[in-house]
């Protein structure tokens, strides 16, 4: 959803990415570009960012000029994507997070350079895990959101853990973790989204999550329940 220019960007199994315009609704776009499904969409700026299954990120401006990046690095593929906005512990500039399903977050600035890279950390890993998950995303990040001082990311994975990320761009590594939270369910790639930064709501198989950081009260509304 992007407020500025008044448009929402969808992307659909029809793999097509379309743009509507907020106020009435009109469809005023359809971008035709992968051969197969587009995963995510989303804005940066101006501009319209799109990945699919050929792991590229592609970028079409204002002026309908399309360019692509190849953002993998090995066999890991994209399985979020966010807009950081323009935090002021990014320097204002408008960038985006890729999450991954090795359980990276890559941060790329206005430029789509990558700045930023955050490895999986080990306390996100269970160590009581027997055997290795079948379909290689147990740590795969599924979810990010900023809070409204844009001064933490947080990094939502599969496996029901979620890491509070400071932005501070002198610090690094471990230095730049607040707090890792434990859901104790998995998450399937359902958005939360922080209000404050003392409450966090929670999208997981267990249903909604509302969870209260400071005093770590947790309520759940499970999927069975109106």
């Amino acid at each position: 959803l992007d407020y500025e220019n008044k448009r929402l960007i969808s992307s659909s199994l029809d793999k097509t990415i379309k743009v509507w315009d907020i106020s009435s609704l009109n469809l005023k776009l359809i971008i035709n570009e992968h051969k197969n499904e587009n995963l995510f969409a989303c804005h940066c700026g101006e501009d319209i960012i799109f990945i699919g299954n050929d792991k590229k990120l592609k970028i079409l401006n204002m002026q309908n000029k399309l360019r692509c990046i190849n953002i993998s690095q090995n066999n890991e593929y994209v399985t979020c994507i966010f807009n950081l906005k323009s935090s002021k512990y990014l320097n204002h500039e408008v960038s985006i997070a890729l999450g991954f399903s090795d359980g990276t977050v890559r941060i790329f600035d206005n430029n789509y350079h990558l700045k930023t890279e955050i490895p999986l950390n080990d306390k996100i890993k269970d160590k009581n895990l027997k055997s290795i998950q079948k379909d290689g995303e147990y740590y795969s990040v599924v979810s990010m959101c900023i809070d409204e001082r844009e001064e933490f990311l947080f990094i939502g994975y599969k496996n029901g853990k979620i890491i509070i990320w400071y932005l501070k761009d002198n610090e690094g590594g471990d230095n730049n973790i607040k707090r890792i939270l434990n859901i104790f369910c998995k998450l399937n790639n359902i958005l939360f989204i922080d209000e404050f930064y003392e409450i966090i709501f929670v999208g997981s198989e267990k249903g909604l999550i509302i969870k209260g950081i400071k005093d770590d009260e947790t309520f759940t509304i499970n999927n069975s329940e109106e």
